[in-house]
């Protein structure tokens, strides 16, 4: 029996240290498997502008798709920061700017409804810090909507690309972990996000914004 309890005790030990260590290294990961529909939108959006002759019908469609979305994220966005430098009333203006035929002003209200919906992850992601689970799940749809960005940052500037997705990873790994069975825990480090969210914002203030 003694020896049993043993072999149990050891297993248990060892399962926690797995799952622990597991943890860790998905808590450090920076791949974004999430697909958000806004950040879909947004990619079928710029294709059909960018064809020839550009499908304003279709551009109209997926932004109908969202446009639920972006009336919630524009009220989101001003109760978490209303002086946001991305908030808009986003679906007022695409729809105006699909109106008058406008492609660089659907695209730029676009760009801003993503670098907001970033903010919100991200500011969310702070003051759930303490609950790992949610707060990592918020950053990585801060990753998603960067995803659909990225490609506009690079074109920008290739540094201010790598500053924001080390300070995506950072902001996961400052998360801290909260182990298993009580083994391998470590707690937030609320100032190293502040730090790394601070960076990722500043980095699409100063592309986005015209």
């Amino acid at each position: 029996m003694l020896k049993n309890k043993k072999v149990l005790s050891s297993f248990v030990m060892v399962l926690a240290l797995v799952v622990a260590f597991s943890g860790v290294s998905f808590a450090y990961s920076y791949g974004s498997s999430v697909k958000e529909p806004m950040a879909e939108a947004y990619k079928d959006v710029v294709f059909n502008l960018n064809k020839s002759p550009q499908n304003w019908d279709k551009v109209a469609e997926k932004v109908g798709e969202v446009k639920d979305k972006l009336e919630y994220l524009t009220k989101e966005l001003n109760e978490i920061n209303n002086q946001s430098q991305f908030l808009a009333d986003y679906a007022t203006e695409i729809e105006e700017a699909i109106a008058r035929k406008d492609k660089e002003a659907v695209i730029y209200n676009f760009q801003l409804a993503l670098a907001g919906n970033i903010e919100r992850r991200l500011e969310s992601a702070e003051k759930e810090i303490n609950e790992y689970k949610t707060a990592k799940t918020l950053i990585k749809k801060a990753k998603a909507f960067y995803e659909a960005l990225e490609i506009v940052v690079k074109a920008d500037s290739q540094e201010a690309n790598e500053r924001a997705e080390k300070a995506l990873t950072r902001a996961l790994s400052s998360l801290g972990n909260p182990g298993a069975f009580g083994f391998g825990a470590q707690p937030p480090k609320v100032e190293e996000y502040k730090e790394h969210k601070n960076t990722v914002i500043n980095v699409l203030e100063d592309v986005i914004i015209k």
